[in-house]
């Protein structure tokens, strides 16, 4: 071939090619969405999501309660659907939209909760088991869930005279990555140390950056840590961080501020568990103080926003800001116990729930919120209002939220944590 004919005709395959790969006509579409699943409350609103494309677009399938503002366009675009108010109590509503671009589509369930005020709270629970250098010792899962089974039954009103909660712990059975865990409810993790001070694991504020990176989204996961307290705290039976609220839903007693958590603060947010007393167990014949259902029961208490049913060591310095609850003076009762326990053989444990309220009326110990010892098979209808108000709006607590503004910014300060025993 001649030489001139020859780079004449490289010249004209290499236009081809370049117009062939840049041309906006091509068959190739990129077509993908920020999100495939969105969930708002029945009050209704606006959800957002983005739609990325390097051509025209459409969407179908909208019903007349979820309306996006544009149904068709070209390019990346960002989209707003308008979601009407839902008044139906007993079930949520889904409708699926289809996103597609020649031949390509995408989809998004738009989910709206019923009303939350009869909403059942399902909250995943997962058991972080911390094993020291010489304890690799397991934990059966068939007892984690009859223990989960056991805080159930008391939060669903049928351990006792106290209202249904209408909230369910179930063991998490999925990882962060969507993963399945192996054992449902279980992660197991090696530490350096056989004890823990659990004041310095949960510290808030000079957190151990390793203990931090165990932490699973407080947003989908209520986080239990298992280990083996140390000699200064191994009298203590569990340990729980309370819940925060934002400065447009405070409830009283729980720090407030202008910042949503869209993830967990730089601290192990997280109940602790003593593994001590993890196999405590009362009996029909014999009470235990560390009855481990008992103590997960009051510190999911505390987790979803509950104090202690008593004042310390004078009446009326302690508020649980539930007026159903009869206040009493903890350091009293204890001299009470003392004597009680070292004078009077045979002692019942109706003789040992017996308390003297602040107003001077006697009455038996039944609360989940008080200390041994307490039959611990009752909430009042006003601690029940409590957790419910936490569940329909603190961040850090699973499940959907009747107000959940945006994350302002790092310019907010974190309001103080606050952890109880």
């Amino acid at each position: 071939m001649h030489m001139k004919h020859r780079i004449l005709l490289l010249w004209c395959l290499w236009i081809t090619a370049v117009a062939c790969h840049d041309d906006p006509n091509s068959n190739f579409t990129n077509l993908a969405l920020s999100t495939n699943a969105l969930n708002i409350v029945p009050d209704g609103g606006t959800l957002k999501f983005a739609i990325t494309c390097n051509s025209n677009w459409q969407i179908s399938g909208s019903d007349s309660w979820c309306v996006p503002d544009k149904t068709s366009g070209s390019g990346n675009a960002n989209i707003n659907l308008t979601v009407s108010t839902y008044d139906n109590t007993e079930q949520n509503r889904q409708t699926t939209l289809t996103v597609s671009s020649g031949t390509q589509s995408q989809t998004l369930t738009v989910t709206q909760y019923a009303s939350l005020a009869d909403y059942h709270y399902e909250l995943p629970v997962i058991f972080h088991i911390l094993r020291g250098p010489s304890d690799r010792k397991t934990v059966q899962q068939a007892w984690l869930s009859e223990i989960i089974n056991a805080c159930n039954t008391n939060y669903q009103g049928l351990a006792g005279d106290t209202p249904d909660i209408n909230l369910s712990f179930v063991l998490a059975d999925k990882k962060p990555d969507g993963t399945s865990l192996s054992e449902p409810g279980i992660n197991y993790v090696d530490w350096s140390t056989s004890t823990i001070d659990p004041d310095v694991f949960m510290d808030d504020e000079s957190p151990d950056p390793k203990a931090v990176a165990l932490l699973w989204d407080p947003n989908s996961y209520i986080n239990v840590f298992i280990y083996y307290f140390n000699t200064t705290n191994n009298n203590t039976t569990g340990i729980s961080f309370l819940p925060y609220c934002t400065s447009s839903n405070r409830l009283d007693g729980l720090y407030d501020g202008d910042y949503y958590f869209d993830q967990s603060p730089n601290y192990v947010h997280c109940v602790s568990l003593n593994r001590t007393y993890l196999y405590n167990r009362s009996t029909a014949t014999t009470h235990d103080p560390a009855d481990v259902v008992i103590t997960l029961s009051h510190e999911l208490g505390h987790y979803l926003g509950l104090f202690h049913v008593f004042s310390e060591t004078q009446c009326g310095e302690n508020d649980d800001y539930c007026s159903d609850t009869p206040d009493y003076n903890r350091s009293s009762y204890e001299s009470w116990l003392s004597r009680t326990l070292t004078s009077k053989p045979n002692v019942t444990m109706e003789d040992l729930t017996q308390r003297t309220s602040c107003n001077g009326t006697s009455f038996i110990a039944h609360n989940f919120m008080d200390y041994y010892y307490t039959y611990g098979d009752q909430f009042t209808e006003e601690q029940l209002q409590r957790i419910r108000y936490v569940l329909s709006y603190s961040p850090l607590i699973p499940g959907p939220k009747y107000d959940r503004p945006e994350s302002k910014g790092k310019e907010y300060p974190v309001p103080p944590a606050r952890k109880m025993p």
